[in-house]
């Protein structure tokens, strides 16, 4: 829906700024004509050098305007062919990930089962790398998701307990200590908020090597609720500006930053927003609509 509204914008804008544009040059040029016809009237015998200028004028204001209205033509045409490459793209990474979600789903299920079945096997850590590994594929997959349709995709608001969220979540991480200790309720869109906690977590786990995670719930004016997500990792040490900015990329260990970017864009769509809290660790504040439990 935004994304038709912001192409019909443009188009809009385009479309007055060159009749706008055309229609001025064609007035000067009409008036400019007009004016040196009616002073070659004036003459009783109009000089060589006056019919060269308005020859000069004709041909060369002439030419301006059809210049500027192919330009304003071709404009027009390479704004509508990019919109539709735009659109093929997201079109094409939205089906290409729902087609890969099934076949990616049931091979994290068997290698979840071969974890269970050679769990005192010598061969039990690379079955835990290939967890590890389908894991971090299906986040990337989601985030890729998301990213196709940031625009388009419509978020539908819920009241949400945040601590059934991340409890669903935990078992991703077996590695990782997640702590509630103050619970609250969230107005969210249940599919983005599971994609921002997913991201702050593998952020943690991937990047910080972080063993525990803490998430603390408080008021934050009227209907406010600010949710401080705290880990024990290496944290980030480079300039705090630099986080949630797509395909950031501050150091050569870091990520590609379409995770926190996510988490910012989708905050901000459902009314919220993210702070990055320099800290020794890894800090970050979400403020979403909702109250304290």
């Amino acid at each position: 829906m935004r994304s038709s509204y912001i192409s019909a914008l443009r188009y809009t804008l385009l479309s007055v700024w060159v009749v706008f544009t055309v229609s001025l040059a064609g007035w000067w040029y009409i008036f400019g004509v007009q004016q040196t016809s009616r002073i070659m009237a004036l003459e009783h015998q109009p000089s060589p050098q006056m019919a060269r200028h308005f020859r000069m004028l004709a041909w060369e204001g002439g030419t301006f305007f059809v210049c500027l209205l192919a330009g304003g033509v071709a404009l027009a045409y390479f704004m509508i062919q990019e919109v539709r490459q735009k659109r093929r793209l997201q079109i094409f990474f939205s089906t290409f990930t729902h087609e890969l979600k099934t076949p990616l789903a049931s091979l994290r299920l068997q290698a979840e089962s071969l974890k269970e079945d050679l769990s005192e096997s010598p061969q039990s850590k690379l079955v835990d790398r290939l967890v590890s590994d389908t894991q971090r594929l299906s986040i990337q997959l989601e985030n890729s998701l998301f990213l196709a349709n940031e625009s388009s995709a419509r978020l539908l608001l819920e009241k949400i307990n945040l601590r059934t969220v991340i409890d669903a979540l935990a078992h991703y991480w077996p590695t990782l200590t997640i702590t509630v200790e103050n619970d609250c309720i969230v107005e969210a869109d249940a599919r983005a908020l599971e994609c921002i906690l997913t991201n702050i977590l593998q952020n943690a786990v991937v990047h910080g090597k972080a063993k525990t995670v803490t998430f603390s719930a408080t008021a934050s004016g009227k209907d406010l609720v600010r949710v401080r997500i705290r880990d024990d990792g290496s944290g980030f040490h480079q300039d705090n500006r630099q986080l949630g900015k797509l395909f950031g990329r501050v150091y050569s260990g870091s990520g590609n930053g379409i995770g926190l970017y996510l988490v910012r864009r989708l905050m901000q769509r459902m009314g919220g927003d993210v702070e990055f809290i320099p800290n020794k660790h890894f800090e970050l504040a979400l403020i979403f609509k909702g109250d304290t439990a």
